[in-house]
């Protein structure tokens, strides 16, 4: 049976460093069950003191837990309370950030959000252009756009394209790819002179057949066979355009919005990072092994790359893969149980010419090759995928 614990969240302004902080650490305890209030504008010890003995009434004797974000010392002190477990995201901070800076804080709430007029400004314009480019209107206007968004119906444009109007302040412009689209394989004008500026959307074809089935059960548009097939012709613009694409599936609309901002965004970060950094490293894969990229053992496609990082290679399983759970990705080392002297993987570039590479893993079982980081043979697999592609 889970445990319980009340959590509160107190601050001098609105409460979102409180809550984000106190959410993030949270939810690495899957195991307990929080019960969650917020408290913003606590401007005075007044307003402390009520707060407190709402709190202890509520908990009736289980010490509950408070983030405070509160920065003036004396009303923090409140909440200093032996029947509460207080973590207290200013003290952390604030003492060692002035003796590191030579400077003494303000101690004055909610100063980070205290915006000017230009910032309301650009977020206003923003807004105003991503309600005027929704859903492939005003396609001529594109020049203007920060950031383009491509997607078949109902792989999440809009309200992608809102988050970025509204916390990221980028003009974001969104396309559907509609049934004529996909069977012509052509992007609008507008779309083909600001490709640099274009991020397409694909996501599985479950997922998307879920989502469609509550807006029009039973229908061709929600089978599972129609949603493939768009997804598949998606990615084949985007390939034919060479436009980066971001599958969707289990992430949270702040993550791809971090994504694109990071790619595309002013700030564009990447090209700026050393060649050998792994986010450089992941970068160049991204365009060909998202789709091209397969895991064959004994003839037989089993997965597809995803990713690479610093724990191997991370495989997505296949229509014809063996595996119970499809929809996750899946690192190498959840399928040991193949045991082969047949190891392959398949490159397929853009231009639709193959390359594939066999490796030797006897007596060991698939997954010795990519462990990190004394495998030999990672750096073979490595290797061989950025030569093919």
């Amino acid at each position: 049976m889970k445990s319980k614990k009340n959590i509160y969240f107190v601050s001098g302004c609105t409460g979102i460093v409180a809550m984000d902080v106190g959410k993030s650490l949270l939810g690495q305890f899957p195991e307990t069950i929080f019960h969650e209030e917020k408290f913003p504008f606590i401007k005075n010890i007044s307003d402390a003191l009520k707060t407190l003995n709402y709190i202890l009434r509520q908990s009736s004797g289980s010490k509950p837990i408070v983030f405070s974000s509160l920065v003036n010392p004396e009303i923090r002190e409140v909440f200093n309370h032996s029947e509460v477990e207080l973590f207290d995201i200013c003290d952390a901070f604030l003492d060692r950030l002035e003796n590191c800076l030579h400077e003494k804080a303000l101690l004055l709430p909610g100063f980070s959000r205290f915006i000017d007029d230009n910032g309301i400004s650009n977020r206003a314009k923003a807004i105003d252009y991503c309600l005027e480019h929704d859903d492939g209107k005003r396609t001529d206007d594109y020049d203007k756009a920060d950031v383009i968004v491509l997607g078949v119906s109902r792989s999440g444009k809009t309200p992608l394209s809102i988050y970025l109007a509204t916390h990221m302040k980028l003009k974001a412009a969104n396309y559907p790819l509609t049934e004529e689209t996909l069977n012509s394989y052509r992007l609008p004008e507008g779309i083909s002179k600001n490709i640099k500026k274009t991020v397409g959307l694909t996501t599985n074809p479950e997922i998307l057949s879920q989502i469609r089935q509550e807006r029009y059960p039973n229908s061709n548009y929600a089978k599972r066979s129609e949603c493939l097939q768009e997804l598949r012709q998606a990615e084949q613009i985007y390939q034919k355009y060479h436009i980066p694409y971001i599958n969707t599936s289990r992430k949270s609309i702040e993550g791809l919005a971090a994504q694109i901002y990071q790619e595309i965004g002013p700030y564009k970060k990447t090209s700026l990072l050393n060649e050998t950094n792994p986010l450089i490293e992941r970068r160049i894969y991204d365009r060909y092994i998202i789709k091209d990229v397969y895991l064959m053992v004994q003839g037989d496609y089993i997965g597809q790359l995803v990713d690479i990082s610093e724990r191997g290679l991370a495989f997505l399983p296949i229509t014809s893969c063996p595996l119970k759970d499809r929809w996750n990705v899946v690192l190498v080392n959840k399928i040991k149980n193949i045991s082969t002297t047949e190891l392959s993987l398949k490159v397929i570039r853009p231009d639709n010419q193959h390359t594939s590479k066999s490796f030797d893993t006897s007596p060991k079982p698939i997954a010795a090759i990519f462990d990190f980081p004394s495998s030999k043979e990672q750096g073979l697999v490595k290797e061989f995928i950025r030569q093919s592609c």
